[in-house]
């Protein structure tokens, strides 16, 4: 499925993006069949409706319309929120803390400079003493890769960059995108939480 998701994020550009002397290299041939390739999963049915249904990216919200909203995982890392700066903010929200019991707390940071970083800094330790399982970089969770996926119509906030419907699992999960700071605080409560008290 993220082959899917993958190519209707790619469809946009691949269909307006000019197919002339300039770009057509000597093997144009096999460049036409990647074309109509992309083109017919760009039009399957499965991914219009992703696009109808997904793709609303001014479907922004306060903190205040969805706090209390019960959490089931939560996600800091992978490129967009793994810098050592999000780390570092996740670390300050749950220094001396414990995430709620029920929740799962997966951080993944950014790069191994980072991971590096981080670990010597000390921020890696509060991560996992208040409950955290820190992987190894890479795409994590915001590629639906392993070690987190979720079922059923579980609620995860996440501090990656994608929230497409099925992206990271069942397809009736919900995922609230969210600073690293909020994200943290919601393990810390077990549901959407305004990161302030805590700092």
């Amino acid at each position: 499925m993220d082959n899917m998701i993958f190519t209707s994020e790619v469809c946009g550009v691949v269909l307006i993006a000019p197919f002339d002397k300039i770009s057509r290299p000597p093997c144009s041939t096999i460049r036409f069949i990647v074309f109509l390739s992309l083109f017919f999963r760009c039009f399957s049915p499965f991914s219009l409706y992703h696009r109808i249904f997904s793709l609303t990216v001014d479907n922004v919200h306060p903190i205040e319309d969805v706090a209390g909203t019960p959490v089931d995982q939560v996600f800091i890392g992978s490129c967009t929120n793994g810098r050592l700066e999000d780390l570092a903010a996740a670390a300050a929200v749950l220094k001396g803390h414990a995430i709620a019991p029920f929740v799962r707390l997966i951080v993944t940071p950014a790069s191994r400079a980072v991971y590096r970083e981080a670990a010597r800094l000390g921020y890696l330790k509060t991560l996992v003493e208040a409950g955290a399982m820190v992987t190894h970089p890479y795409c994590s969770l915001c590629q639906g890769r392993s070690g987190g996926l979720v079922s059923g119509e579980q609620v995860v906030v996440g501090t990656h960059n994608r929230n497409f419907i099925g992206r990271m699992g069942s397809p009736a999960a919900r995922t609230f995108l969210a600073s690293p700071a909020v994200a943290a605080a919601s393990a810390l409560v077990g549901r959407i939480a305004d990161p302030a008290p805590y700092l």
